[in-house]
């Protein structure tokens, strides 16, 4: 959006209430809209048509429009309404969160839309109370420095507690305070690269709401990669720990920085000399995987990492499939794994590597 601003998360769709959450200027704004209250309004005219539009569908059943505009519209629409709230709590000089832990609950200001006449468009924000977090377990959101302002999380961000996880005895656990975002990283998306006090760069992984089963299907296999000394022989996702917050909930895994490229976008994809290398790496890799009865699962091109040595990685342990290389009934199985290799390395190289 304009003016620095970075939409998290929205949601226009659905039943009511509807949602948006904002950064802008050092604070995170969490926007609450109910339309059936703004009736009326101007504001809710121009509100309606744009979800109509994002609604309508062609005979087929697809979407009529591509729903980016629309959905950005409405961004812009919800935001200016919230013009007087933002620029009554903007950071004149914003700072970049001083460590992950802010960068994950940063302050937040719970505002909702009502009828304002005074309002361009007859609608203006106002402030109201927290909104009780999804997690009834997590005590954090009600620590509240005032009764509108809390340190919610960020970019749909759900922590969980470390008993609700299969854990290994050997999982370290790290600290977001001792974490810094990574200054090219700071507007990247909730999956960062960041950095110790020192300097050394890890990528961090976080444990969204819309992924949450996949993420504990990581830590599981990842613990039991270490379990099995696999990490120390194989190269598979170079797994450091898991990040805690300062209430000890789990908020996402670190993962050493590799450099290179998802085979994807490797520059020597067409370069048939590292084909037969890469194919020997990966199928050894998944190989001892199966004889430790651990299944990749989620096998494709964007999971196969190429480092700087002209190395393949295995990587992504949080399962599911890619219609493109496995079958949906061989999902999560040795077969489903064995089958996304020959569709990599047998189908999709020797096509892709020509073009």
């Amino acid at each position: 959006m304009e003016g620095g601003c970075i939409v998290y998360s929205s949601n226009f769709l659905g039943n009511s209430p509807h949602s948006m959450v904002v950064w802008h200027a050092g604070m995170q704004y969490s926007i609450r809209i109910s339309p059936d209250t703004l009736v009326g309004t101007g504001f809710h005219s121009t509100y309606e048509q744009l979800r109509a539009k994002l609604n309508q569908k062609a005979e087929n059943g697809l979407p009529l429009h591509s729903p980016f505009k629309f959905i950005e519209d409405l961004q812009q629409l919800v935001w200016k309404a919230c013009t007087s709230v933002s620029e009554a709590y903007a950071n004149r000089k914003p700072r970049e969160p001083a460590n992950l832990q802010c960068y994950i609950q940063p302050l937040t200001i719970h505002i909702a839309l009502a009828k304002d006449a005074r309002a361009k468009g007859g609608v203006g924000a106002r402030i109201i109370g927290d909104i009780s977090s999804n997690y009834p377990w997590d005590t954090s959101r009600a620590a509240q420095t005032n009764n509108h302002i809390t340190n919610s999380y960020s970019w749909d961000i759900a922590p969980a507690r470390k008993q609700d996880l299969e854990l290994g005895p050997t999982v370290q656990m790290i600290q977001g305070s001792e974490l810094f975002i990574a200054q090219n990283s700071a507007n990247a998306g909730p999956m960062q690269q960041v950095q110790t006090a020192t300097g050394t760069q890890y990528f961090f992984k976080p444990r969204m709401d819309c992924k949450a089963p996949e993420f504990d299907r990581e830590v599981s296999l990842l613990g039991a990669i270490i379990k099995y000394g696999l990490n120390k022989k194989l190269k598979v996702s170079p797994f450091k720990g898991l990040v805690v917050l300062e209430n000890s909930l789990v908020v996402g895994m670190l993962f050493e920085w590799l450099k290179g490229w998802p085979l994807a976008e490797h520059p020597e994809l067409s370069n048939p000399r590292f084909h037969k290398r890469w194919q020997e790496q990966v199928g050894a890799t998944v190989n001892e995987l199966h004889q430790h009865k651990i299944v990749w699962g989620d096998v494709n091109v964007h999971n196969i990492f190429i480092d700087a040595n002209a190395d393949a990685w295995v990587i992504d342990f949080g399962g599911n499939y890619n219609i493109q290389f496995v079958d949906k009934e061989l999902k999560e199985t040795y077969e489903g794994d064995l089958q996304g290799l020959r569709r990599i390395f047998d189908e999709w190289i020797p096509v892709t590597g020509k073009q």
